[in-house]
């Protein structure tokens, strides 16, 4: 099986024959497929000159491949047993790292893949489906008889309800908890957001959505700009370094869930790492906050803290290539 790099893979550049068996043809054909092939090293190149991230010494995310093309991230070298036994799956050191040293920069236009109001529709049917469970569960403990009433939840409905409620438990319940305070207020308090969607402009959905958090109602359509900032944070598309099936380093996009970078530590360990929007240029920077060791873990899953790669895909959808 012939070996192409990414730009052939990618714009689907293949060997073709000449017709007729022309020289002529043949030897223009040669000569196109030359130049076509310096083409991976010039986009490679020119995206390192503009990678705004750290370069690959720093840190090594690698592929594994799996039936659903998911991403492992963890450093190079470590043994699969050592990932397993760590505090979720996540980025690793793979040299010592002073306090302060860069992760990676990445500039402000690499945001949310899709419409970011596709993300708040959904975030808005998920707390739906939680209110309904929190306000029966409060009905059902205070007068038993009426909760025969209130019908039955679907199974599916209550899994998934409990899928995200740590998500949900993660929200700031005040100010001074904001993720990326400075990208997250301007989109919050935007004059310029979009058009409300028919869901969130529903009285019904806004009450069901409003005890998260309670600060939000002092924004005028609080709701409306919660949803839309937080989509619009909630996840980003990160450029990322990693080796491809032929062991080359290779750049590609990856959509990144924030509560990865925000890099929520195991219970008794301290983050060591933070990230944060420059108010100087708006690009998401994240650094270490104390000297790290080689194989230390540094940008972990938030949630169950035996996750494995694949429930971070399955989980939150994380996209390669």
């Amino acid at each position: 099986m012939a070996k192409y790099g990414f730009c052939d893979r990618f714009f689907g550049v293949q060997q073709q024959t000449p017709k007729h068996g022309s020289a002529t043809l043949a030897s223009r054909e040669h000569g196109r497929m030359r130049a076509v092939a310096w083409w991976p090293l010039l986009l490679r190149w020119l995206l390192a000159q503009d990678a705004d991230v750290a370069s690959p010494e720093l840190w090594e995310p690698r592929v594994v491949p799996t039936s659903t093309c998911s991403e492992r991230l963890h450093g190079e070298g470590l043994e699969d047993d050592a990932v397993e036994a760590s505090a979720g799956v996540g980025l690793f050191a793979t040299s010592s790292m002073d306090r302060g040293e860069r992760l990676f920069e990445l500039p402000p236009n690499v945001f949310v893949k899709g419409d970011q109001w596709e993300l708040a529709e959904w975030l808005v049917r998920e707390n739906v489906t939680l209110e309904v469970m929190r306000v029966r569960a409060e009905v059902c403990a205070a007068r038993p008889e009426d909760c025969a009433a209130m019908g039955e939840l679907e199974e599916d409905d209550i899994l998934e309800a409990e899928t995200w409620q740590p998500y949900v438990d993660s929200l700031p319940q005040d100010r001074s908890r904001l993720p990326l305070g400075n990208v997250f207020l301007q989109a919050l308090f935007s004059e310029n957001s979009r058009e409300r969607t028919t869901e969130a402009s529903e009285l019904a959905v806004r009450e069901a959505v409003e005890y998260i958090p309670d600060w939000i109602k002092e924004v005028p359509e609080g709701v409306e700009r919660w949803l839309y900032a937080n989509a619009l944070v909630a996840s980003r598309l990160h450029k990322v370094w990693y080796r491809d099936a032929f062991g080359d380093w290779e750049m590609t996009t990856a959509l990144v869930p924030l509560a990865d970078l925000l890099n929520a530590p195991a219970p008794g360990e301290a983050a060591n790492v933070a990230c944060e929007t420059s108010r100087r240029n708006g690009y998401f920077l994240c650094t270490t906050t104390t000297h790290v060791s080689a194989g230390t873990q540094l940008l972990v899953h938030y949630g169950d803290p035996n996750a494995t790669a694949e429930s971070l895909v399955d989980t939150f959808g994380i996209l390669v290539g």
